[in-house]
């Protein structure tokens, strides 16, 4: 008798299936790197700040950053870490929780942002490529990453006879997850055809040239 209770105990065991625990879902960590030169000019002009800002929310409202995720704001235009001293709330990496930094706080706060634009100072560049260089090995691939690049693109290259080529492509490949271009080419003052032309192919292959995996124009 003893034995054939073992038996069923066994028997029920065995029918009972291994579940094997779900993992983990990655962190998120979105970027968001904001022109001060001539391709951000954009943004300093109130109406479109606020166009750029409802954008921008979409986004991140999509990406849905949670407790645990992190949003770094970065900016650029003229090279070099001295052009940007004196904007440190524009330049740090936010870790959201708790009630310092609640993840539903964030669109309105980078709509606040936006609407300050006008009070930045304006650079005389807009290299992106120096601050994408400066992302090699910051990004951590194994998060769900999103970066957000907010210029309208014209200043970050260069006209040759009328066609338009970027200048300065880094040699690495610092991106990953998805690139969101938010004002590329928008109210241009003076068209150029060949940046209307080449420019959207450009950026396009330039994000995933750098390792993106996907490519989204707003």
């Amino acid at each position: 008798m003893r034995n054939l209770t073992k038996l069923i105990a066994v028997a029920c065991l065995a029918a009972v299936p291994f579940i094997t625990p779900a993992a983990a879902e990655p962190s998120k960590e979105a970027y968001v790197l904001m022109d001060l030169g001539k391709g951000g000019d954009i943004f300093r002009n109130a109406g479109y700040a606020r166009v750029a800002g409802d954008k921008l929310s979409k986004v991140l409202d999509d990406v849905g950053l949670a407790s645990g995720d992190s949003l770094t704001l970065m900016t650029f235009g003229q090279p070099g870490q001295l052009a940007h001293l004196g904007l440190e709330e524009l330049n740090r990496t936010i870790p959201l929780g708790g009630r310092a930094a609640r993840p539903g706080d964030v669109s309105s706060y980078l709509r606040t942002v936006l609407s300050r634009y006008g009070s930045y100072p304006a650079h005389g560049a807009s290299d992106l490529m120096s601050r994408l260089r400066d992302l090699a090995g910051q990004i951590d691939c194994a998060a769900d990453v999103n970066v957000i690049i907010l210029t309208n693109g014209r200043e970050v290259g260069h006209f040759d006879n009328g066609k338009f080529n970027l200048s300065n492509v880094p040699d690495v490949a610092p991106l990953c997850g998805t690139v969101h271009y938010i004002g590329l080419w928008v109210d241009d003052p003076e068209p150029n055809k060949g940046f209307g032309t080449t420019g959207p192919a450009l950026f396009h292959d330039l994000a995933l040239a750098l390792g993106a995996s996907n490519v989204e124009r707003h």
